[in-house]
């Protein structure tokens, strides 16, 4: 959990570093099968000059996140986006698998939907979750 927490701060600081001058975003993922013991990495890029673009630099964040080699290896583009905005959540309690994300039209939509799918992953006490970073392309 201790990795999934330092990813999400890590998140912060990529997405708060990006500009509003063009509307082209990725969310690059490495989610392996166990979150609780090996959290997750995670890139996002907005406001890119054009998709590939957004997708080399998510691909860039994910693959340099502090998360372990295995799970960095796990990187992929799960979502491309244009004019939107993305939003992961996590329950920080120890030892929950608790992680949503989302790409919605809004960011209280992308955060709400981000926090839904962490409570549907942590199972009981899913509460607890709370959206940790979000960004828009808009």
């Amino acid at each position: 959990m201790r990795n999934l927490l330092s990813t999400l701060g890590a998140l912060a600081f990529v997405v708060a570093g990006l500009t509003a001058a063009h509307a082209e975003g990725a969310i690059a993922l490495g989610v392996p099968n166990n979150i609780a013991k090996d959290g997750v990495a995670i890139g996002v890029a907005a406001s890119m000059p054009s998709q590939s673009a957004a997708a080399a630099e998510a691909l860039k964040q994910c693959r340099s996140a502090d998360a372990s080699v295995a799970v960095r290896s796990l990187c992929k583009v799960v979502q491309s986006f244009s004019g939107k905005c993305v939003a992961v959540a996590v329950d920080p309690r120890p030892g929950t698998p608790g992680f949503g994300w989302a790409v919605t039209f809004t960011e209280s939509g992308a955060r709400g939907e981000a926090v839904y799918k962490c409570q549907l992953a942590s199972g009981e006490g899913g509460n607890a979750c709370r959206a940790s970073g979000s960004e828009c392309d808009q």
